[in-house]
């Protein structure tokens, strides 16, 4: 039996909706499994590695580098199946237009950005 991308994606979103605070692509695999109880089947499915199978579902996952070297962060997007947090559900309501200008701080999907310029932001930091 094969393995379904649907039914990966589903347990992707289930991981990373779990933490409001997002998860580390390199404890995700761990909290896969202990979700799951099996490995996560990128392979079976054609990929790589699993940053490339998450990066390959824009649909599920938010991926962000916490700093500009810095570790990558995983979040889960909703699907309208998936129960989200009240904070999950506001952070992806989209926003009013609004001046953004350097030195600015937004918080998206729950993480505090620090503005560089109007298309650029330079530092996440932790809230």
């Amino acid at each position: 039996m094969g393995v379904a991308l649907d039914d990966v994606k589903r347990f992707v979103r289930a991981v990373l909706l779990s933490s409001d605070k997002g998860v580390l692509l390199r404890d995700f695999r761990k909290d896969y499994v202990k979700l799951v109880g099996q490995q996560l089947p990128y392979v079976q499915l054609g990929f790589a590695n699993c940053e490339e199978m998450l990066k390959a579902m824009p649909d599920a996952v938010t991926i962000v580098r916490t700093e500009p070297y810095g570790e990558l962060k995983l979040y889960g997007r909703g699907d309208g199946m998936s129960y989200m947090t009240s904070a999950a559900k506001k952070a992806q309501q989209p926003r009013e237009e609004e001046e953004i200008v350097a030195g600015t701080q937004l918080e998206v999907a729950g993480i505090v950005c620090m503005v560089a310029d109007k298309t650029t932001v330079c530092k996440y930091i932790d809230v």
